[in-house]
């Protein structure tokens, strides 16, 4: 059976026992949907490029492991990037290079900012509509992507699309107001 017929559970199975013609075909048919999101995450490319490196490490290792009863390919190779990208963002010090000690406000100060910040966007999201609310908070907190989200909430893309947009535009107006 030729490599390109094969699906990607198919892929992964052979990857898990050290096929690399399999790999090789899996990584040229995943790659490039996988380091949109690794660069959605990430917003650097070279990080996306790095993210997505550790992450086909990280398939390679584990691809005996791989069970299509419990999920998709697809799913699971997103989670591993998600997983690897988020760890690349926790590790970072783009905090340590963003503040700059002497322009800190007062400890009580800032905590009093900071809670009127959390509080107006409480407020905030909390005018929001339901449903673009619900599309925010998935795609915000999770980082599923609109088609994921279409999967999951069995609505179309553009619908979503125009949810998440008028529910960002809807906070940032409440917010500077």
């Amino acid at each position: 059976m030729a490599q390109s017929v094969l699906t990607q559970e198919e892929l992964i199975e052979r990857a898990g026992r050290g096929d690399e013609a399999a790999f090789e075909a899996l990584y040229r048919e995943t790659a490039p949907r996988l380091f949109a999101i690794a660069l959605r995450m990430t917003g650097q490319h070279a990080a996306a490029e790095d993210v997505l490196h550790e992450a086909y490490v990280a398939v390679w290792r584990s691809a005996a492991r791989f069970d299509a009863r419990r999920g998709s390919a697809r799913a699971w190779l997103g989670t591993i990037l998600r997983r690897k990208a988020i760890d690349r963002l926790r590790a970072s010090p783009w905090l340590e290079r963003a503040i700059d000690a002497e322009a800190l406000p007062a400890p009580a100060a800032a905590v009093e900012r900071s809670d009127e910040a959390a509080l107006s966007l409480r407020q905030c999201l909390e005018r929001l509509a339901p449903e673009s609310f619900r599309a925010i908070w998935l795609c915000a907190l999770y980082g599923f992507s609109y088609r994921e989200l279409s999967d999951r909430l069995s609505e179309p893309v553009p619908t979503l699309k125009s949810r998440v947009r008028r529910g960002l535009l809807a906070l940032r107006k409440c917010l500077d107001g």
